[in-house]
């Protein structure tokens, strides 16, 4: 039968990776050819730990990076050395079951490339979260052409094919979910309940949530741009209007308004308007010329229980793995 690989990127996740282990070995069993799992940064001795676990798990491996580079960055690294017929993406938290792997490996078998999972509810998540995450699906799936599906998680299975597609994709700016959801391929979607963390306090900042949310929505839609060309062109209208009005008075009724009020409402309303639509195109060009420099999306210092780089498309090349790589 085919195996599995489980991606699970950590950042200062020491307390959890046991636990973790265990309840996958547990799990998935048979199915079960690696887990694979990607330190971002840890400054909590995670990279010494899961050193000691590859040594005492052969079915362990482990990538270091050289620093933080970010999750959706983490990911990808998953996705570039995870050798499974399919991949299962998860957090390293506890928050996403791994009890829940089995029902997504059955729906894989049954035709699904993808198997996405939906959280009912979150049991630590306040009411700002919630609130936040609800607009923001809300905002996406209203000005994008990919709809993402509502309270999705990062917690999903994904055949090969879909692997080597992701794998192809050269952007550096990443929002996985939206990406995912781009390829097409047929999907099932389970449900689940998040439990507490068990370990440790979330790396998902509110400032962290709000520049991923701007990822996706610059990466996903020009929706900002066009409401720049509609609102001008309304602009351009109301001061048609306005200026047909300065002249009907001036000409007709003979009579001139004091007008340093008007003119400094509109001077106001138009300057902040050009600000921000001058922002909105920072924004895009400012992706743009990170694109075009071509840095790696990611840099490995150190690996256990690989011993190269993939080939491929997507793969970041040898260089990516230190000379000391194991």
């Amino acid at each position: 039968m085919p195996g599995v690989s489980i991606v699970v990127p950590v950042l200062n996740e020491r307390e959890n990776i046991g636990p973790l282990i265990a309840r996958l070995e547990a799990a998935v069993e048979a199915d079960l050819e690696e887990i694979l799992f990607v330190d971002d940064g840890s400054i909590d001795g995670t990279a010494e730990l899961l050193a000691e676990l590859c040594r005492r798990y052969p079915r362990v491996k482990a990538l270091v990076f050289t620093r933080n580079f970010g999750q959706q960055a983490a990911l990808s690294a998953g996705l570039d050395f995870a050798r499974g017929d399919a991949v299962v993406l998860m957090d390293g938290d506890l928050q996403h079951p791994p009890e829940l792997v089995p029902r997504m490996i059955e729906l894989w078998r049954g035709g699904a490339a993808i198997v996405s999972t939906i959280r009912r509810a979150q049991s630590d998540a306040g009411w700002f979260k919630r609130a936040g995450t609800a607009l923001f699906y809300r905002a996406i799936n209203l000005i994008s052409e990919t709809p993402i599906e509502p309270h999705a998680a990062d917690f999903r299975l994904l055949a090969r094919p879909v692997v080597e597609q992701l794998r192809r994709l050269e952007e550096r700016r990443r929002f996985l979910r939206g990406l995912i959801h781009w390829t097409g391929y047929r999907q099932a979607t389970l449900e689940f309940d998040a439990p507490a963390r068990a370990a440790g306090r979330t790396k998902y900042s509110a400032s962290r949530m709000a520049a991923l949310a701007l990822d996706a929505i610059l990466s996903f839609s020009r929706f900002p741009l066009r409401v720049g060309f509609y609102a001008g062109l309304l602009l351009w209208l109301v001061s048609c209007v306005y200026a047909a009005y300065a002249l009907y008075v001036k000409f007709v009724k003979d009579t001139v308004v004091p007008g340093w009020t008007s003119i400094i409402i509109v001077g106001t309303l138009i300057g902040g308007f050009q600000s921000i639509l001058l922002g909105l195109i920072g924004e895009y060009v400012g992706r743009l010329y990170e694109e075009t420099k071509r840095r790696p999306l990611y840099l490995v210092a150190r690996a256990y229980g690989l011993e190269s780089a993939p080939e491929g498309p997507g793969g970041p090349g040898d260089s990516a793995l230190s000379p000391g790589g194991t």
